[in-house]
């Protein structure tokens, strides 16, 4: 019953990008064109142009791009884009890193900032500092500050002094769903704003014979309720951080949810459903997901009952909710001027305000652009599902899963530790392991991985 992009199903995605790029020793950065080289880059394309496009999306998601590819192409006749969906994102990878070993990589591509990461040392990653840059060509300033300020930082790495090596698309944030109708049964009129009155409402829903949170165990939102006790997965020099007293306070409410029978792991990663088919059948009042699965459960509940979406509980209350934030980007491979430059202007496009409110209207993701918010169409748009509206007041709040500076990307979680995330996670929720010992090993995983990426 799930109808989502998987982000779990990038389990083997960085695993697989560094074993089939071992070959190219060395951290070395984009080279074509060089950093701030703005004479390198025409002022427009000189003859037709045909570049290819790799992504993800399927279904009413999938024609949304070619939808916005179609007006790209017919704003600039010069280009034709063959867009192409390649698989999930596991399989997009595997397929990137074959075809970059190849020599043969698609022009632009969906990406997640680790898997950019990767690819740069095949030394083809184009660098977009100098597109974003040049004028005529680039943003204007009023357009840069138009976009996220935490889309623009996540989609620079600082390991390639600050360089855009990717270009915010996507944007998604965890938040919490909830039955209103199995809550009012339980005598509760509004979501829970904090873990202590979020436990007090998992008592009264057990007490009717019906699951209080259906748990499904995912790094992001094991990192979403780390972040509202205050915690982070990593510091912000990029060191494992999972020792720290606030992860204790996580896992400990883990353990309090499960030792008190309301709470139960019902599946692991996005691509297990059962805590979102307990919450659609009614037998669970809240479920711990993206934002991203809000058109889902739309058309799965339909008019079961009364649901909605809600920041996560807090250690305390508070105006000012935090939650995890994730969602790949567009990034782009070098080839000839005139092949970089109509990838630039996909990109440029494709992140543009007018794209980014058809996109985000049509397929539930929430906009990468803050000026989308006052657009008349998503306006309406959110007035008729709540649930996105509200996840959209989330993401100025919200924390990327890793370490960002002042030039961008400091740190990341590699997957096999995400993985490890998971893993503990269930273990807990399962009640196969204590709080306190899973504190231990996971920062205990956590150093290890993190001092070997």
């Amino acid at each position: 019953m799930n109808a989502l992009p998987h982000r779990r199903s990038l389990a083997a995605l960085l695993v697989a990008g560094t074993a089939l790029l071992a070959g190219a020793c060395g951290f070395s950065g984009p080279t074509t064109p060089a950093s701030g080289n703005h004479a390198a880059i025409p002022d427009k394309v000189s003859k037709p142009t045909k570049i290819s496009f790799w992504h993800v999306y399927t279904g009413g998601d999938g024609a949304t791009i070619d939808a916005l590819v179609r007006k790209f192409e017919a704003a600039t006749p010069d280009v034709t884009v063959q867009a192409q969906y390649v698989g999930g994102f596991n399989d997009l990878n595997k397929k990137v890193v074959s075809s970059l070993q190849a020599g043969s990589p698609p022009d632009v591509t969906i990406a997640y900032p680790p898997n950019v990461l990767e690819y740069v040392k095949s030394k083809r990653v184009l660098d977009l500092t100098p597109y974003v840059d040049k004028s005529g060509v680039g943003l204007s300033r009023q357009d840069l500050a138009d976009i996220l300020p935490n889309e623009l930082r996540r989609n620079r790495y600082s390991t390639q002094d600050g360089a855009y090596l990717s270009f915010p698309f996507a944007v998604n944030v965890a938040v919490m769903y909830y039955n209103a109708d199995l809550l009012k049964k339980a005598g509760i009129s509004s979501p829970p704003k904090t873990w202590p009155d979020f436990e007090r409402a998992c008592n009264a829903v057990k007490a009717l014979g019906k699951t209080c949170y259906s748990a499904n165990a995912n790094a992001s939102t094991l990192n979403a309720i780390g972040y509202s006790f205050g915690a982070s997965p990593v510091t912000a020099d990029g060191k494992a951080s999972f020792d720290a007293p606030k992860w204790k306070d996580t896992f400990d409410l883990l353990g309090r949810l499960v030792g008190s029978g309301a709470t139960r792991l019902a599946s692991s990663g996005d691509a297990q459903t059962v805590d979102q088919n307990e919450f659609v059948s009614g037998q669970a009042a809240f479920i711990i997901r993206s934002s991203r699965a809000a058109p889902f459960l739309s058309k799965a509940v339909g008019d079961q009952f009364t649901w909605n979406a809600a920041a996560l509980p807090q250690a305390t209350n508070t105006d000012r909710p935090t939650t995890a934030l994730y969602g790949p980007g567009l990034a782009a491979f070098t080839s000839d001027a005139d092949r970089q430059l109509a990838s630039w202007q996909l990109i440029k496009f494709l992140s543009s305000a007018e794209s980014q409110a058809t996109w985000a209207k049509s397929t539930g993701n929430l906009p990468i652009r803050q000026s989308v918010a006052t657009d008349p169409a998503y306006s309406a748009y959110q007035k008729e599902h709540p649930a996105t509206a509200i996840s959209a007041r989330l993401v100025a709040g919200a924390q990327w899963e890793g370490a960002l500076g002042d030039e961008g990307i400091v740190a990341f979680l590699p997957q096999k530790l995400r993985n490890s995330m998971e893993d503990l996670e269930a273990g807990v929720l399962s009640g196969a392991i204590k709080p306190d010992v899973v504190q231990s090993q996971l920062q205990a995983q956590a150093t290890q991985m993190m001092a070997a990426r």
